[in-house]
């Protein structure tokens, strides 16, 4: 009798100590609260907790090719698009925002041609953009940083982090970018890197952010194309990030 109840407890316990064994499992897909990945001139956004059209067009949209489906010509005589913050993004809470992008040729922009905007809110009240730095004027835009900017909030100072950029001339590779945020602290990671973080001195609350809209993607300065923007409403930690640009490299080469 004391025999089968042992074996019992066995069959009992060994599931669970296989199950604690197992490697941590990505970033779950009801994390995402919004996505989009331009399968359609319409540009409405796949994945939405909020409105899923775009609140204001800038420019021109143009969809070419990419190895996963469609991609948004960004930059001079391609398109900015809004869609709204409400349920889609919450700055103020933790969360995780993921793109895809490929340089077209920066190598050969002319400096005048140099501003490149990802993603944000851009607001005179309060402004939270990522973008390439905007100089020195001596580099080219692939030599520069890209950074995520804090500025016009009443109550927290202009804050700015920074990480190296592709920094490889000629590069027209497909790139991730990665961008967390929670009400005390910033962070960004490119192709998968851990995520360099900085705390902001201040908070960022619901209050601050007036503008009821979040950009994504440009119409003027250097080309690019924008393959996907993926919002989460966690903070990704350093295994997810490798897990996914892993993931979708490897579907790239395997196109390729």
């Amino acid at each position: 009798m004391l025999f089968k109840i042992e074996c019992l407890l066995l069959l009992l316990i060994f599931p669970l100590i296989l199950l604690s064994a197992q490697p941590k499992l990505p970033v779950a897909s009801e994390n995402i609260i919004f996505e989009t990945e331009f399968k359609d001139k319409d540009v409405t956004a796949d994945i939405s907790e909020g409105s899923p059209d775009i609140s204001l067009k800038l420019g021109k949209v143009i969809l070419k090719d990419s190895p996963w489906g469609k991609a948004l010509y960004c930059g001079k005589g391609g398109a900015k698009l809004r869609y709204e913050i409400a349920k889609n993004v919450e700055f103020w809470n933790k969360g995780t925002a993921i793109l895809w992008f490929r340089p077209l040729d920066w190598s050969k922009v002319s400096l005048q041609h140099s501003r490149v905007f990802f993603f944000g809110v851009e607001s005179s009240k309060g402004f939270l953009g990522v973008q390439v730095s905007s100089g020195p004027k001596s580099q080219n835009i692939l030599e520069r940083n890209i950074r995520i900017l804090l500025l016009y909030f009443k109550h927290i100072p202009s804050t700015t982090m920074s990480i190296n950029g592709p920094a490889a001339p000629g590069d027209n590779k497909w790139h991730m970018l990665a961008v967390t945020w929670s009400k005390n602290e910033i962070g960004l990671s490119l192709d998968g890197a851990p995520f360099a973080l900085k705390k902001i001195n201040g908070e960022l609350k619901k209050e601050y952010f007036q503008c009821p809209s979040f950009s994504i993607g440009s119409d003027v300065g250097a080309n690019y194309l924008l393959q996907m923007l993926r919002i989460y409403n966690c903070r990704l930690n350093n295994q997810d990030l490798k897990n996914i640009y892993k993931t979708k490299t490897e579907l790239l080469r395997k196109k390729q």
